[in-house]
């Protein structure tokens, strides 16, 4: 299951969007409403990943001019349970 949401994130960012966030923001925030969660745990993913990744660099992980580091997966884990305690 954890796999099976992080790669539905990861894959947002293969989506592309407009609005005064990202376009990977928008992309993981959508991604993740689309999948059924309410839109403050939406935020407090993506808030949680730029605590260990730069606005810049997930950017660039959406682009496509940035691989997906090792630890992203363990990252974006860690924020989904940390953020379903929160909410």
């Amino acid at each position: 299951m954890k796999r099976f949401l992080s790669t539905c994130l990861f894959l947002s960012f293969l989506v592309s969007s407009t609005g005064c966030e990202s376009h990977a923001e928008k992309a993981i925030k959508t991604t993740c409403r689309a999948a059924g969660n309410d839109s403050a745990f939406c935020s407090c993913i993506y808030d949680k990943l730029e605590d260990s990744y730069s606005s810049s660099d997930i950017e660039k992980m959406y682009e496509g001019k940035l691989s997906e580091p090792e630890s992203f997966s363990s990252v974006e884990s860690n924020a989904m349970l940390k953020c379903g305690e929160e909410n």
